[in-house]
């Protein structure tokens, strides 16, 4: 304001004649409380050096400025500029009158924010500057048209009302010190033609754009068609009247695991029934009654009621917050169905405005009722609160939010005494992040992994290695065995239970190991998440992890029925999205079985327990050739054996009952006693069909290569082979239909060829034939034996050529290696020079005769 001042310059003969204080006066009243504080002394030298800025314009002029983000080069341009409603051409067509000296008033500055200053304003407070704009322009233009002084007071009211500064309302005071004392009368007229309307709330006049629906009839219509329990309906309705979100904070605190406890509004005859249901869940539960009658009813139940998971609070419903139910309830119905509301912007107001006076008044009654339970601060006296609560049967005083958050941890204790203490935000959740769910998949694959490894092989910090350090390691789980070597042990087997984790784990042993069936994974988590356990969601594949690593040979895991004899990586990453799919089992055994399993074990070489027995022996069927796995030219107790391997399902039902069974024999049942004959009996057959399996893939290849040597005109045996493949490699011009089968030849291994040159014949590799395959060999190679009997002539013997090299066996083939070094020292001696190649070979061939010489002296 004083640089304003400064910037205007007055000639010495200006003179005001009195009017400049008449317009000061009611800005100076210190009733009026216009001016800002500290500014009353001062204040009429700026005004007299600003003018023609009227007092309350030079007020506004700042706080305009301020709102629309504008600098002082904006005030300048303001003062000395020529456009529509600035200062500067206001001075330059408004001449001046001695007698009535004239004033830039609030009502201009409105025309120069519209105009000027706020045409192209986009900033935080555009919407509501350009809403006053329109709604101005439109009563304007309103029939019949408004006194000159309706429209400038209209303008002083929208320019007051944007700018929201708590010295200058639009109070009638206000505007009658802007535009004079005619004001009252404009402001009438404004007011009789609903233009503005005054705000209690905020002590000022405001615009009002006058709406086509009655809110008041349309309010009262809807309120008398509500049915039903409005007041329970409005209570549990989180759009009318959203319940407070607790939790167990202090329990929280001390075990690490977030418990929520939910409320809920009810009627004194549901009570009994709720109690019942989730005794998992810790639940507040405000009874809301009708009349003393049912007040009465309440407080029975309430004291009947044992279960520690519970909260209850009795009180009965007052007519207060009974009527701001019906009122939020018909507001609500109103803007859902009454379509005209859509284009009626006044009139949405007005039903906003309503609806949060009911809502005000609902919560404060609600508050008076159920003070604690919507978190009041400070101690509530008998008079304030009128619920009355009861624990267990027992009746409480919850004075304030403080005894209020106490008694719901102490609700949770109480409920989940067993519950773990293990404190990890990352995983002791109900709902893990995307992060903790990652980490956790990490964890557990190390936990199947790298068990023996100190740190399960974590490097620095990563946040599965802060669920390791704290779920596993701190409680002494995982543990060195000796100097770097780790091992897991079950929470019963530690010095101390910090975690508090033997009682889960003693549940879960008894829920598998007590029962005779698979147990699923939703069926132990929904025992231990449940009452007094009470584990969370994102601890309980890690405590099932751990449960497989302690008993490793004496539990077993199913995937959809069938049981994992190897566990892979990706099934736990399955199991930990879709633990529906996966149930843990017992395998432990005794007796007979017991005696099946050691035997096995000896043999095998594996841990005396039915789950590594069973893997051994699936991971035998395994590493057969897929041939043997589905020919049908087996031993009908091998046939069967392998029968049962293939469909087996669970360990104990393969190695008691199927095996068995396919072998002749009874099944061994769990409490048969150690009988040596039968055991006797039952391995014997066992080893007849593991031979059988052995043997079948070497004489699928015997029966195979016979068959081509019979083809061939040739005799049947491993010989014979040798000799063709010789035969074979000395072809030097074989033909289009003999060189696949001579590149196959090409190697100084005839056993591996062979297996080339079967594969060549049936397209097909030796290991995965099907019978069908050996009973069409015949044909297959027909065409083969045909070439060759063409290259070969019609008879077989006389054609062969000599041969030039010798087939060996492979120890033969090791000896020639040792015969060729002796040679090369005798060839080549390091103190002599070399002998010739001609010399050699004369020498060798000279050696040669006279060795068959003597061999054919010896034979005759």
């Amino acid at each position: 304001m004083d640089l304003i001042g400064r910037a205007l310059e007055h000639q010495p003969a200006l003179y005001l004649n009195g009017t400049f204080s008449a317009q000061l006066a009611p800005v100076m009243n210190p009733a009026a409380h216009l001016l800002p504080s500290g500014l009353a002394d001062r204040f009429p030298d700026l005004a007299r050096a600003a003018y023609p800025l009227h007092p309350v314009t030079l007020l506004a002029l700042p706080a305009l400025f301020r709102r629309a983000g504008q600098s002082h080069r904006s005030v300048f341009n303001f003062l000395e500029g020529q456009e529509n409603s600035a200062l500067g051409r206001f001075l330059h067509e408004q001449p001046f009158d001695v007698a009535d000296p004239a004033f830039f008033r609030l009502d201009r500055l409105f025309d120069y924010g519209r105009d000027v200053l706020l045409a192209h304003y986009t900033g935080p407070t555009a919407r509501p500057w350009h809403e006053a704009v329109e709604i101005v322009e439109q009563c304007v233009t309103k029939n019949p048209p408004l006194s000159e002084l309706a429209v400038r007071v209209l303008k002083c009211v929208a320019l007051l009302g944007w700018l929201r500064e708590s010295r200058l309302p639009a109070s009638a005071t206000v505007l009658a010190a802007a535009l004079g004392p005619d004001t009252p009368e404009a402001i009438a007229e404004l007011e009789r033609r609903s233009l503005i309307v005054w705000s209690r709330a905020r002590g000022s006049f405001r615009l009002w754009e006058g709406g086509d629906v009655d809110v008041a009839a349309e309010l009262a219509a809807a309120r008398s068609a509500l049915t039903g329990d409005v007041l329970l309906s409005a209570a549990n309705d989180p759009v009318l009247f959203a319940l407070p979100r607790l939790v167990a904070r202090r329990h929280a605190f001390r075990t690490g695991t977030l418990r929520p406890v939910g409320v809920e509004v009810l009627r004194p005859e549901a009570l009994l029934k709720r109690a019942t249901e989730r005794p998992a869940d810790l639940s507040v539960l405000l009874c809301l009654a009708s009349d003393d009658s049912a007040e009465f009813q309440a407080i029975a139940t309430a004291q009947s009621l044992a279960q520690p998971n519970l909260l209850v609070a009795v009180a009965t419903e007052t007519e207060a917050l009974r009527e701001a139910a019906y009122d939020l309830a018909a507001a609500r119905v109103v803007l859902e169905h009454v379509p005209a509301l859509q284009g009626d912007r006044a009139a949405r107001r007005e039903l906003a405005l309503r609806r949060h006076e009911a809502e005000v008044l609902f919560r404060s009654e609600w508050s008076l009722l159920f003070g604690p339970a919507l978190g009041a601060e400070g101690a509530l006296t008998a008079e304030d609160s009128a619920a009355m609560w009861y624990t267990q049967g027992q009746t409480i005083a919850l004075a304030d939010a403080r005894s209020f958050s106490r008694q719901l941890s102490e609700l949770a204790d109480a409920t989940f005494p067993h519950t773990p203490v293990l404190r990890n935000e990352l995983l002791n959740r109900r709902q893990l992040s995307s992060a903790g769910a990652a980490a956790r998949g990490a964890l557990v694959k190390a936990m199947l992994d790298r068990g023996e490894v100190e740190r399960l092989g974590f490097v620095g910090f990563p946040p599965e290695y802060a669920m390791y350090a704290s779920v596993l390691h701190a409680p002494g789980l995982h543990y060195e065995v000796e100097p770097n070597v780790w091992a897991w042990r079950s929470p019963a087997d530690t010095l101390t239970d910090r975690a508090n984790l033997r009682p889960v784990w003693k549940a879960m042993e008894r829920m598998i190991f007590e029962s005779t069936r698979p147990v699923s994974l939703p069926d132990l988590y929904a025992h231990l998440r449940a009452a007094p356990y009470g584990v969370s969601e994102g601890i309980l594949p890690v405590l099932v992890a751990l449960f497989r690593r302690v008993y490793a040979g004496d539990t077993s895991l199913y995937r959809e029925g069938n049981f994992l004899a190897d566990e892979k990586e990706a099934d736990w990453e399955l199991l930990l999205r879709r633990p529906d799919m996966f149930a843990l089992a017992d395998s432990r055994v005794t007796g007979a079985r017991r005696a099946v399993v050691e035997r096995i074990a000896q043999s095998t070489g594996v841990q005396p327990q039915l789950v590594p027995v069973v893997r051994r022996l699936l991971r035998m069927l395994d590493g057969l050739p897929e041939y043997t796995k589905q020919t049908r030219r087996l031993p009908e107790a091998a046939l069967a054996l392998r029968d049962a391997f293939l469909d087996s399902k669970a360990p104990e039902h393969l190695l008691f009952h199927a095996a068995p069974v396919a072998l002749g024999l009874p099944p061994l049942a769990a409490d048969a006693p150690d009988d040596s004959a039968r055991l006797a009996l039952f391995f014997a057959r066992l080893n007849e069909a593991l031979q059988a399996w052995s043997g079948a893939y070497p004489a699928l290849r015997a029966e195979a290569r016979d068959v081509l040597l019979r083809a061939c005109d040739l005799p049947m045996g491993a010989e014979s082979w040798l000799d063709l493949h010789q035969r074979l490699q000395q072809l030097s011009h074989p033909g289009p239909a003999l060189s696949p089968l001579v590149s196959r030849c090409a190697s100084d291994d005839a056993e591996a060829d062979l297996d080339r040159v079967l594969a060549l014949v049936a397209n097909r590799p030796l290991e995965r034939w099907r019978d069908v395959d050996l009973a069409a060999l015949p044909s297959y190679v027909a065409p083969i034996a045909a070439a060759l009997q063409s290259v070969w002539g019609t008879g077989t013997a006389s054609a062969a050529p000599p041969p030039r090299k010798v087939s060996i066996t492979p120890a033969e083939r090791k000896q020639v290696k040792q015969l060729l070094v002796q040679f090369d020292t005798i060839a080549r001696p390091e103190s002599a020079p070399p002998v010739p190649t001609h010399v050699l070979r004369a020498a060798v061939l000279q050696w040669l005769d006279d060795l068959e010489k003597q061999s054919n002296s010896v034979e005759s």
